[in-house]
């Protein structure tokens, strides 16, 4: 029987019984496990960021490159992309809300109008719009600009995807590239229960036993997500096509199922497809193409988890997330969902790049990835009812 959470779930164990045995400690021996796990916590944060990093930039070229297929399909491509840049825009909005309900962390800086006191903040989002744009390609790689990565990563898979056939041995490199930063992100990602485990310990010793069970907190926000953004779908399709919803998840039941006893959305994509074909009547060729695609340019799951995490990380600092910061939240969200690979570590990866970039704790990823054990079964769950809902609406609709 597979443990959910598997090797993160026995380190947060661990972790708590070490933590509960070290509180028995003098508080001089709790203080010096605090001070020899910092060092060694911040070196492993740094290796994550340095082979993260290029992760991200040859991921977003990679997913660009590979774009040039979807283009050719014109018409439906097009709807395709737009419905899902849809749906992830009502998902940031909803989260951003839901986590603002549980982390009350945004400083809302304007009032309708643009007065002396938010002028301020007006220019720094026109500074952001500024500064995200690389002065050189080297730079942004040095300093762990996350905004000018992305950038440079979106000009160079667009230039390849232009320059097409005149450039395919660089296309070849580049998703040759992807398989070995890839192999590289799975040899680092093995110290993933190393992270958690010295997280946790640290929490547990340094923080009150109130902001440990504050986890709960992001484990509601994410069911309270989860209850919404399926409900408005399907609540959208009854109305639109007259569908009885329970008829509805009745026939895409056996693959919920699937995804939630083995915590995988891909595992259960097989049995996705027979029953969009075969129970909900769309077309072969726009499941084929949809489904698939959905997988990797859609991340509903991973979006909603990441804002939430962003949230409860500026509550666990102390600090406010300003309207500018709330804009870079949004964008990078999606962009981090898309490129974050499954599991723990991947999640471990993102949390790492974003809260270097807000300048966030660190300390509250152990607590992330406590939370996320009673997240991942279900979250792909959502996933499928989402992506079922929408793909359903767009068969019945003329493109």
């Amino acid at each position: 029987m597979k443990i959910p959470g598997g090797s993160s779930t026995i380190s947060i164990l661990f972790a708590i019984v070490f933590a509960a045995i070290a509180g028995n400690f003098s508080p001089e021996t709790q203080d010096l496990i605090v001070k020899i796990i910092n060092p060694i916590l911040n070196t492993l944060f740094g290796a994550i960021i340095a082979i993260n990093i290029p992760f991200v930039f040859v991921s977003i070229v990679a997913s660009i490159c590979a774009m040039e297929n979807v283009v050719t399909l014109n018409t439906i491509g097009t709807t395709v992309l737009l419905r899902f840049a849809k749906i992830l825009l009502f998902i940031v909005v909803v989260t951003i809300f839901i986590g603002e309900m549980f982390f009350p962390v945004v400083n809302f800086s304007f009032d309708g109008q643009i007065s002396a006191s938010n002028a301020n903040e007006t220019a720094k989002i026109f500074n952001l719009l500024l500064s995200i744009v690389p002065q050189n390609v080297i730079e942004p790689f040095l300093k762990g600009n996350i905004l000018q990565i992305v950038v440079l990563a979106l000009l160079t898979g667009i230039c390849i995807t232009i320059l097409g056939d005149r450039v395919t041995d660089l296309k070849k490199f580049v998703v040759e590239s992807k398989q070995i930063v890839f192999k590289m992100i799975s040899i680092v990602l093995k110290l993933i229960p190393t992270v958690i485990f010295l997280s946790m310990v640290k929490t547990l010793l340094v923080y009150s036993f109130a902001e440990f069970v504050s986890l709960w907190k992001i484990v509601l926000a994410n069911y309270l997500a989860f209850t919404i953004v399926p409900a408005a779908m399907i609540l959208r399709i009854s109305v639109k096509h007259g569908l009885k919803i329970a008829d509805f998840m009745r026939k895409i039941y056996p693959a919920c199922l699937i995804t939630f006893t083995t915590g995988s959305g891909s595992a259960s994509m097989p049995k996705n497809l027979e029953i969009c074909k075969q129970k909900l009547g769309v077309k072969e060729n726009l499941c084929d193409f949809y489904i698939p695609l959905s997988h990797a340019l859609c991340p509903i799951p991973s979006t909603i988890g990441i804002i939430i995490c962003i949230f409860f990380a500026a509550e666990f600092s102390g600090v406010e997330i300003t309207i500018l910061q709330l804009i870079i939240v949004a964008l990078l969200s999606i962009q981090f969902a898309i490129a974050t690979p499954p599991e723990n570590g991947g999640m471990i990866a993102t949390m790492t790049l974003l809260l270097t970039q807000f300048g966030f704790s660190m300390d509250s990823i152990g607590l992330m990835m406590a939370s996320n054990v009673f997240i991942v079964n279900i979250s792909g769950v959502i996933g499928i009812i989402v992506r079922d809902s929408d793909l359903f609406d767009l068969s019945r609709t003329k493109i």
